[in-house]
């Protein structure tokens, strides 16, 4: 008789679609309104399990006679092209919101030479240091970065040293805010993925 070794049926898949993320009822398992990520180069799942394992102590070989599972876990692991305030509000149990414009007078920082300092707001213009009650001259004592809000003491400032107190005056525009981990209790979210299977059309 001829030998025969039947090749089983593949389905191929290569993916590409919409990911979205949504908050889920703990206690009713209902989920309500999805955002989409946006471009989404990879997402993966990983499955663990937790198991007991007794072994006997009978036959001298001290085989395994009971399994139980305690624990099973599934983690979503996915990269992001698109870092939307929202989309990493939510990556990092927070909150994004919209910072007015304003002014700001006598905001304190200690001096250290050839270092930074970052100011409480980006976007800023109309800088003034001061040491005591004297202005202190930007041509030889200090840059400034006015989009990043961020002061860069010279390592030969004139009329700074090392652990002196400055207080600053500026203004600033409006720009946006992202604060992690403000959220208490992390709420529950499932991920939804509208996939198309590009090998061959199918949803």
């Amino acid at each position: 008789m001829a030998q025969i070794r039947p090749v089983p049926s593949s389905y191929y898949y290569s993916g590409q679609g919409r990911l979205g993320i949504g908050d889920r009822d703990p206690v009713t398992g209902a989920f309500d309104n999805v955002v989409y990520v946006g471009n989404v180069t990879s997402l993966t799942t990983d499955i663990a399990v937790q198991k007991f394992e007794h072994k006997e102590s009978q036959s001298g070989d001290r085989g395994i006679d009971l399994t139980i599972v305690q624990e099973k876990n599934a983690t979503f692991k996915f990269t992001a092209e698109s870092l939307k305030l929202d989309l990493l509000a939510i990556g990092l149990y927070g909150a994004s919101s919209t910072v007015t414009g304003g002014t700001v007078t006598g905001e304190s920082h200690k001096v250290k030479r050839g270092q930074a300092i970052p100011l409480r707001h980006p976007k800023v213009s109309a800088i003034v240091v001061k040491k005591a009650a004297a202005t202190i001259s930007e041509a030889t004592n200090y840059d400034y970065d006015a989009g990043f809000g961020t002061i860069y003491v010279k390592s030969n400032a004139a009329d700074l040293q090392d652990g002196d107190t400055v207080t600053i005056d500026y203004a600033y525009a409006a720009h946006d805010k992202l604060e992690a981990f403000t959220v208490q209790t992390p709420p529950e979210r499932y991920l939804r993925f509208e996939g198309l299977n590009t090998v061959d059309g199918s949803l």
